[in-house]
């Protein structure tokens, strides 16, 4: 995984190399201009015409923006970042707090969902999870983190907390948890949307340029909660986790840095004994099951298979 970020890295860097030889081209007319002597009407016109050209490519950049289609040095001009540095932290605080999100460390709690007409609330002393060692000390794993460029290093950053503009290095096996655009990838780097776009088999095979006029279908985005089955990539977040171009459904209701859990009671069970299984994979299988109707057919299951990376055994955990 090192070794594929690093070479990676070196790519970024080349890339952003482009993207100021783009910037300085795009505003060399200003330096050119500028040897001009603004005697006559004549030149004042011819000036203020390039100035004006400028401005509405500009606009227009802004006016046509997709997330696929649109130039990189727009999108790194629209979310403020820069390929191989990334985001400053001052400019992650203003976002967040733009957005209405928490400040950075904030927990998002623990939330209990019940059907049936049984409400949803954040967890507390009386709730289920309880605060008590046994599950602080395995919720404390449950939040997914990521590899993120932020001020020129390469730091581990909560799902919960990425913003648009940040650049995000993805290696097999990990989750994508904002829609995000590819930089630069591995040769045969793939994602599997399948469960998001409801097609039988939906893997793509990852590119740095559009595929496809729908934004959705294109190869150079990856869809939120979409997972890379093969080879490694930076991309840039160009959608906030809260603003996913493919919604969450009501089969699917997860929410960014919460733990979700269905208290739904199996037939022949009660919530005791429901509680009691769920304490007990905690403790000694150092499982978190999300459905206690999912643990009851757990019970008749005989192998489970689980894909892990490096980073997922060294973070203790495994997404489901």
């Amino acid at each position: 995984v090192a070794a594929s970020s690093a070479q990676l890295r070196s790519k970024l860097s080349a890339l952003q190399q482009e993207v100021r030889a783009h910037i300085a081209e795009e505003h060399s007319f200003r330096k050119a201009n500028a040897n001009f002597a603004p005697e006559s009407d004549t030149t004042k016109l011819l000036l203020a015409a390039c100035e004006k050209l400028a401005v509405e490519k500009e606009a227009m950049a802004k006016a046509n923006f997709e997330e696929h289609t649109s130039d990189l040095t727009y999108l790194c001009k629209r979310f403020s970042t820069s390929v191989d540095t990334g985001l400053p932290e001052t400019t992650i605080a203003e976002r967040r707090a733009a957005a209405g999100q928490p400040p950075l460390g904030v927990a998002s709690g623990v939330r209990e969902r019940r059907r049936f007409g049984l409400s949803m609330f954040t967890c507390c002393q009386r709730d289920f999870p309880p605060q008590q060692a046994w599950w602080t000390d395995i919720s404390s794993r449950l939040c997914q983190e990521y590899q993120v460029l932020r001020d020129r290093a390469l730091v581990n950053v909560p799902a919960a907390e990425l913003v648009t503009g940040d650049i995000v290095f993805l290696g097999a096996g990990q989750r994508c948890a904002a829609d995000a655009r590819v930089l630069v990838h591995e040769a045969g780097t793939a994602v599997d949307a399948s469960h998001l776009t409801l097609e039988a088999i939906d893997v793509r095979m990852c590119s740095a340029e559009a595929t496809a006029a729908a934004v959705t279908d294109s190869a150079n985005i990856l869809l939120k909660d979409s997972f890379l089955v093969a080879g490694a990539l930076f991309c840039m977040v160009v959608r906030a986790p809260t603003n996913a171009l493919i919604p969450a459904t009501a089969r699917d209701p997860r929410e960014d840095g919460k733990f979700m859990l269905d208290a739904t009671v199996p037939s022949g069970m009660s919530m005791s004994q429901c509680r009691s299984l769920f304490k007990q994979l905690c403790v000694k299988g150092k499982t978190a099951c999300r459905s206690y109707e999912v643990m009851a057919k757990l019970a008749h299951v005989q192998a489970l298979v689980i894909l892990l990376t490096p980073d997922l055994l060294d973070g203790g955990t495994a997404p489901a």
